[in-house]
């Protein structure tokens, strides 16, 4: 028999490639999915691990604060060579071309502590020195030996103002530049105790700080020994004590919610293609069983049992399913390894890497899973192929129509169709319900996992009960092909055998309904962040001081208005206030317009609340929200206003008045914030861009001007944008494979038909059917089926995208559901096409065949 397997699968190759192709493409996920996740696990720990240089241990206070005496009783542990703070701190750098703010870490006292490398000079070693990293010194315009300002501002609890605090250090050394993301003080390095200094100033002469202390162990010094001392050192009963690894892992997993996420959403398309793939594989051997059907009862004939032929149908799809698979598994290799190149080389900052860390789960669970799958997706042929009739099979057998189902079938369809559609109803109610209060994140969760299950289930019991559906929608589709003989006899054709139908047009309903889901969960998803951002942040463009002594000039206010994509700007004054509800007060930044419209500017309506005699308020920790009550407001000279309170979302402890009211409450306030409308065809990232440059010009010819600080919620929105479509682009691409597997199932369907309709055929070509009608007949045919998937998968993905749009993002309060129609179009579309390129081959096949050949086959 094993002879006699090999014969057929060469006879039968290209009929076998359907599948190879198929299952390739899902074992070649798979290990792209494993090789990718383990490529961004092993960046994100090299990130990790390299934000704390080669210490050995790492003293976490997990959150408390630590003082001089902390340090010292870790230095002075048995065991610990040296041990240093690694903690940042912050300073206002100002070059010849730029002013800065750069983030510093303390000088190492030993090597194997450091955190970046020095690339020329040396490293600070003195109150008056600093270092700075490549790329901030080129920005800057400073080389090693010039001497720069620096300062930051510190708080005067007695005066209740900013006060800005300079100093002039030498450049003493460069580091190398660094696009580590994670890694700590990368903008420069100060002496350890002038960097303290600073940080105490500025935290009112305190000394403590929240960070970690890296450990360098003496020479024999035992681990385990030296981290159980550290544990119980004097005031670190709380603290927790890492090797390097140990807390990259741990950071790994903080950042990304898990270790395997990466890797779980990925399996899932992975899992999502084989499962089409399996469809495709089924049908395929179905086809093989079918043209067998003479070689199959030969064989049973000369003395082969049925044993044997099943286990030659299962041979076969075992050799299959491994060259497949082994072909996927290179494939998948491939495409990674060249991604990481394409990455590294497109991206300056890409952290990834050039090498993709191989090991050996990777081939076992890909050849494993491409196997089994081929092996369960062939059993039901294999069964097939057993029931063949020695004598029965020598006579040649039109293939019969299959009845649809029967009442069981159907009592599940419902039943699973219900469940599942409750299901995720209630997950929906959940998240939606519990929006509001302190569980809305465990609500989402629990709504999500519901609404997960149920999908599946729903989903499970409209791909079970297909077999009723798709015969019933099949003539109703098949009206719009109109009544022409060829379109009536392929609508006929596409229904008489509902449940191999139906097994092609689920493999399209999962991968279009997955499409569409996607692409309905992005569209809502971008609404209602959009919703949310110009709600929370209503003002494209924000440039502002930081320190609210000091205000904007007439020149900086005329550079953001004269800013290509800039369509209308407004400025505003900023004031410190006190406002109190009987013994509880607070002070809140006071903001009112000098010129310029805010309706103009702001696209949220927020302020339209705003008259005389009001105060439209944003959240204070102190005095909660305040809707609709009448406080006293004192001013910075003490002058008092009776105002009454309007909740906005205009951000934490901020507040807006009429410029009267400003006017005697503030009336020392300097313009301090200009805030500009991008048009709505301009591109958000460069104009914000140009409007950092030109009041960055202005800045430098003018030294008086002050530093503005750029920013606003149009940059945040083309970065979730960016985001989704970025998402969105990477799960369509991936779910687009199951798609096309889907569309060699129709192929296969249609060949199918064509074997077991080979007289059928000869005899409408005997009566008069031309070829053309004949290759139209089957085109109309692959459409119908392959518009019937396309159908039902577009409404069962519209509907799970707003079901998990409504419990993923119903905790914003402005859910905003929607239809993505340019997607919708363009699966109609490709589903057409698809279904006139399936039939191509099938029509060949047929055209091809002599009507007298056909009808003398007997």
């Amino acid at each position: 028999m094993l002879r006699a397997t090999l014969d057929q699968m060469r006879a039968s190759a290209g009929r076998l490639t359907a599948a190879a192709i198929a299952i390739l493409l899902g074992t070649a996920f798979v290990a792209a999915s494993l090789l990718a996740s383990a490529t961004m696990e092993r960046a994100t720990h090299d990130a990790f691990t390299a934000s704390y240089g080669d210490a050995d241990l790492v003293v976490d206070a997990q959150g408390v604060p630590i003082g001089p005496e902390e340090v010292a009783a870790v230095r002075g542990t048995d065991g610990v060579a040296t041990a240093d703070v690694q903690s940042w701190f912050g300073l206002e750098v100002t070059g010849p071309r730029a002013t800065e703010w750069v983030s510093f870490s303390p000088t190492p006292s030993d090597p194997r502590l450091a955190v970046g490398t020095l690339s020329s000079g040396r490293d600070a070693t003195a109150a008056d020195e600093i270092v700075l990293a490549a790329d901030v010194a080129e920005r800057l315009g400073v080389e090693i030996g010039d001497v720069v300002p620096v300062g930051f501002q510190v708080y005067d609890e007695a005066t209740d103002t900013q006060e800005q605090r300079t100093d002039r250090l030498e450049v003493v050394g460069l580091l190398e530049a660094s696009d580590n993301f994670f890694a700590m003080g990368a903008g420069g390095r100060l002496e350890p105790e002038a960097l303290d200094a600073w940080r105490t100033e500025q935290n009112g002469g305190d000394p403590e700080f929240y960070g970690t202390v890296l450990v360098a162990l003496a020479d024999g010094a035992d681990l385990e020994s030296v981290r159980a001392d550290l544990q119980s050192a004097p005031g670190l009963a709380d603290a927790s004590v890492w090797t390097v690894p140990e807390l990259a892992a741990e950071r790994t997993a903080q950042e990304t919610g898990s270790n395997v996420t990466f890797l779980v959403v990925m399996l899932g398309f992975a899992a999502v293609a084989l499962s089409v793939a399996g469809l495709v594989i089924s049908n395929t051997f179905q086809v093989l069983v079918a043209q067998r059907t003479r070689t199959l009862a030969l064989l049973r004939c000369v003395g082969a049992s049925r044993g044997q032929i099943r286990r030659s149908v299962l041979l076969e799809a075992t050799l299959v399913g491994l060259l497949a698979s082994l072909a996927g598994l290179a494939l998948g290799t491939g495409v990674v390894m060249i991604g990481v190149r394409v990455l590294d080389g497109a991206f300056a900052s890409s952290t990834i890497g050039t090498t993709v860390p191989f090991s050996w789960p990777v081939p076992v669970v890909t050849l494993g899973v491409g196997v089994l799958v081929t092996l369960l997706s062939a059993l039901v042929p294999a069964r097939m192929a057993t029931r063949v009739a020695p004598v029965a099979a020598l006579r040649p057998v039109e293939g019969p129509s299959e009845q649809g189902a029967g009442r069981l079938r159907m009592t599940l369809t419902v039943a699973a169709t219900l469940v599942g559609a409750l299901m995720l109803a209630g997950g929906v109610a959940l998240s939606l319900g519990l929006s509001d209060t302190d569980s809305a994140d465990a609500a989402m969760l629990g709504g999500l996992a519901i609404g997960v299950l149920g999908g599946l289930i729903s989903l499970t019991g409209i791909l079970v009960g297909s077999v009723f559906l798709v015969p019933r929608l099949l003539p109703l589709l098949g009206r719009l092909a109109g009544k022409s003989v060829p379109a009536r006899i392929a609508t006929a054709n596409a229904v008489r055998n509902p449940r191999r139908t139906a097994a092609t047009t689920n493999a399209l309903v999962i991968g279009v309904a997955l499409v569409v889901m996607m692409s309905t969960g992005a569209y809502s998803a971008r609404h209602t962040l959009m919703d949310e951002l110009d709600s929370s942040f209503p003002v494209d463009v924000v440039a502002q001081v930081g320190d609210t002594s000091v205000g904007v000039t007439p020149e900086q206010v005329e550079a953001v208005r004269q800013t290509e994509g800039v369509a209308a700007t407004a400025t505003l004054r900023t004031g410190s206030v006190e406002i109190g509800t009987g013994d509880l007060t607070t002070y809140v930044d006071l903001m009112a317009v000098d010129s310029g419209d805010l309706g103009d500017v702001m696209r949220s309506d927020a302020l339209d609340g705003l008259t005389d005699g009001v105060m439209v308020i944003g959240w204070t920790y102190e005095l909660g929200d305040l809707d609709g009550e009448t406080v006293t407001v004192t001013g910075s000279d003490g002058t008092t206003l009776d105002l009454r309170m309007v909740p906005g979302d205009v951000g934490q402890n901020t507040a807006y008045v009429t410029p009267e009211a400003a006017e005697m409450l503030v009336p020392d306030a300097q313009v301090t914030t200009i805030y500009a409308r991008m048009a709505d065809d301009a591109d958000a990232v460069a104009t914000a861009g140009a409007v950092q440059n030109a009041v960055n010009e202005v800045t430098e010819a003018d030294g008086s001007a002050p530093v503005l600080q750029v920013g606003g919620a149009a940059v945040e929105r083309a970065a979730y944008g960016q985001v989704i479509d970025t998402l969105l682009a990477v799960v369509l691409g991936l779910l687009a494979v199951a798609v096309i597997i889907a569309l060699v199932g129709v192929a296969n369907t249609l060949s199918l038909s064509v074997l077991e309709r080979r007289r059928e055929n000869a005899t409408l070509r005997a009566m008069g059917l031309t070829r053309g009608q004949l290759r139209g007949m089957l085109a109309v045919e692959g459409v119908l089926i392959a518009s019937v998937g396309a159908l039902v998968g577009g409404v069962a993905g519209l509907l799970y995208g707003w079901a998990g749009a409504a419990v993923v993002l119903g905790g914003l309060g402005s859910l905003s559901l929607g239809v993505p129609w340019p997607q919708l179009a363009a699966v109609a579309v490709i589903a057409l096409v698809a279904g006139l390129v399936a039939s191509v081959l099938p029509a060949r096949s047929a055209v091809r065949q002599s009507p007298v050949a056909a009808l003398a086959t007997d």
